[in-house]
């Protein structure tokens, strides 16, 4: 029909005009109005088209049709309440009318009756596959966990559709079934190993071991240390602290740090310019005893070329006093570099792999000079500022290596050129004054 092709060639006006000589060579075709009032909802008059489709009504009160689109109409108009008596007049004139069922999941999700709407969005995706876009869409609107679950459950168990294990993981972490989720994580990076979402995966687990930690931090009833300034404390969260930071440089992963200032519930980081909240100094206090080092050998038996989870364990393991088992990791760190050097660059970005590379090397020379070690830990050291200049880090560490040795003006050159870099580095400061004193 002319009219149905102007229509679908978006010539709304065109089609419009057409369905108007339809109509009054033949009023009594209730397809005639039917078809106009599907054109005016298209071009957002949804006045004129519930009006058309309530005279194709009166002509054949038996099409399910006409009341289905008066639904679709009240909608998309967010009339919950009169979309759903006319979906509902639709599925009793038709009980596989598959579009009717998928509406009103719709219109019953968007009401807050979500158990009944996915029940019908379930009706729908079985009469036709071809819908389950919009029940993904649902499970994202789905605020009750366990509905959520119920619904993502559908699409694995019935559907066969593996890529729900990624938000079934989040399901389950909501619901603090942390087994199931790590174990859904881990289903979906084997099912999808590009490089990009093994990392996004990846992030996602590092920060269910964030929350795994917390949890048990309160069944203990464990808040943050008393006295916490001049405690280490080691990053196990994410690289980039979200929600409660003031942060103005970058905390790394794994990184161990010196609380020098306390404030109420905000600490200040000494080696890093930032402020970090609460909630994370007592993820840090408790990393250790906590899942993230079975967890990071985990993602290193996977991808034994996965930087963060590399550095991430060598900095626990130094963390603990294991110096020799952190240097094996940060120079495994070293290894995967060279050996991948192409794959990590696209992974992390030239910038980055560069960071990467300073701090494995600068965390080998830390090793060595934790465990008396000075002169490895200045080969180390040396190395990590000729990648970094500005590593003011692993100056300070090479200036106290120099002044245990005796070194009296490298370890002045070095412990200047730290202040130089981070002029408020206190522990540089205060060793160049005893230095002098001395």
């Amino acid at each position: 029909m002319l009219a149905d092709e102007q229509y679908r060639a978006g010539n709304y006006e065109q089609a419009i005009r057409i369905y108007d000589q339809a109509v009054i060579v033949n009023p009594q075709n209730s397809l005639n109005f039917h078809d106009r009032g599907v054109v005016y909802a298209a071009m957002k008059n949804y006045e004129r088209a519930i009006t058309d489709m309530l005279i194709a009504e009166s002509l054949n009160p038996r099409n399910p049709h006409h009341f289905f689109e008066k639904g679709r109409f009240h909608y998309e108009t967010q009339a919950y309440e009169l979309a759903l008596a006319e979906l509902n007049h639709a599925i009793v004139l038709d009980d596989e009318y598959a579009h009717a069922y998928l509406y009103r999941g719709k219109t019953l999700v968007e009401m807050g009756r979500e158990h009944q709407g996915l029940a019908d969005l379930k009706t729908a995706v079985r009469l036709k596959p071809a819908y389950d876009k919009t029940y993904l869409w649902a499970i994202t609107k789905i605020k009750n966990h366990w509905v959520r679950l119920e619904a993502v459950q559908f699409r694995i168990e019935e559907l066969g559709k593996t890529d729900s294990f990624h938000t079934r993981a989040h399901v389950y972490a909501n619901l603090k079934q942390y087994e199931k989720a790590l174990a859904d994580f881990d289903r979906e990076t084997e099912r999808d190993s590009v490089p990009t979402k093994e990392s996004k995966i990846n992030n996602c687990k590092e920060n269910l071991i964030e929350d795994i930690a917390i949890e048990k931090a309160v069944e203990k009833k464990q808040g943050p240390p008393p006295g916490p300034v001049g405690r280490k404390v080691v990053v196990l969260a994410s690289a980039d602290l979200k929600e409660g930071t003031k942060i103005k440089g970058q905390v790394h992963t794994g990184q161990i740090y010196t609380l020098s200032h306390e404030s109420g519930d905000w600490f200040y980081l000494a080696e890093r310019p930032g402020w970090v909240h609460q909630r994370y100094v007592m993820l840090f206090d408790e990393a250790a005893e906590y899942a993230g080092m079975k967890h990071f050998e985990r993602r290193i038996e996977a991808a034994p070329a996965d930087l963060v989870a590399l550095y991430s364990l060598g900095s626990l393991k130094a963390y603990l006093g294991n110096y020799d088992e952190a240097i094996v990791h940060f120079l495994d760190g070293l290894t995967a570099i060279k050996k991948q050097q192409r794959l990590l660059k696209r992974l992390y970005g030239e910038e980055t792999l560069v960071l990467y590379q300073s701090d494995f090397i600068m965390n080998v020379g830390n090793c060595y000079l934790a465990c008396g070690g000075e002169k490895q830990a200045i080969h180390y050291l040396t190395q990590a500022i000729e990648i970094s200049p500005l590593n003011y880090e692993a100056c300070y560490n090479r200036g106290l290596a120099y002044a245990r040795l005796g070194q009296r003006q490298e370890a002045v050159d070095d412990l200047n050129k730290t202040l130089e870099l981070r002029p408020g580095h206190l522990l540089a400061r205060n060793l160049l004054q005893q230095i002098e004193v001395n």
